[in-house]
């Protein structure tokens, strides 16, 4: 373990430096290596790395792409379209994100055993990426119909992008012939005065 945690140390200085040159490829690697060892459910250097190798991949794309660090410094939010079309030239820009769905959905899948029902709380939902690979990845893990019950419950501060999640969703789960159900929870934040 000791020499997992010392090779993520190497790799997110070495990435850090790489990005830091302009050197993204060897960058894109180096997070691509990083993906291998991070997971935020390990130990606290795994759990760092995970982060960092966020923080990293987020200073390459700002870097690399010209219009988005300008679209990061506005004073204004982004609206959810804008949001979407970002985070999705993100995921197809930068593959490790993909791994990381694929590698976390392998997991659940063993995880799960025997079981028939799963039951989902994203608390961080933006789209609906992660569960449709998950949903593909049991279909052809299980017989035909599917006798698994998908329920997945998402947490976001904007309603549209949880009805957008939710579209998605049901009619994949309907095209795979899934049980599937859908619960949004829009997150509302107020901030109270002292």
């Amino acid at each position: 373990m000791e020499d997992k945690g010392l090779k993520l140390v190497h790799l997110l200085k070495d990435t850090a430096v790489f990005t830091e040159s302009c050197n993204f490829i060897d960058a894109d690697i180096g997070l691509y290596y990083i993906s291998q060892f991070a997971t935020p459910e390990g130990d606290s250097m795994q759990r760092v790395a995970t982060y960092f190798s966020e923080a990293l991949a987020c200073c390459q794309v700002s870097k690399n792409l010209r219009g988005v660090p300008k679209v990061l410094s506005l004073s204004t939010k982004l609206s959810t379209p804008e949001e979407q079309l970002v985070r999705n030239f993100f995921f197809e820009l930068y593959p490790f994100l993909k791994i990381a769905y694929k590698t976390t959905n392998q997991a659940i899948i063993e995880a799960m055993g025997q079981e028939k029902f799963i039951n989902i709380l994203d608390l961080s939902a933006c789209d609906a990426t992660q569960w449709i690979y998950l949903m593909k990845s049991l279909k052809e893990h299980l017989p035909d119909p599917p006798d698994v019950k998908i329920k997945v419950t998402c947490i976001h501060e904007k309603y549209e992008v949880l009805e957008q999640m939710g579209l998605h969703l049901r009619l994949e789960a309907e095209r795979l012939n899934f049980d599937f159900k859908f619960n949004a929870v829009p997150l509302v934040m107020k901030w109270s005065e002292p």
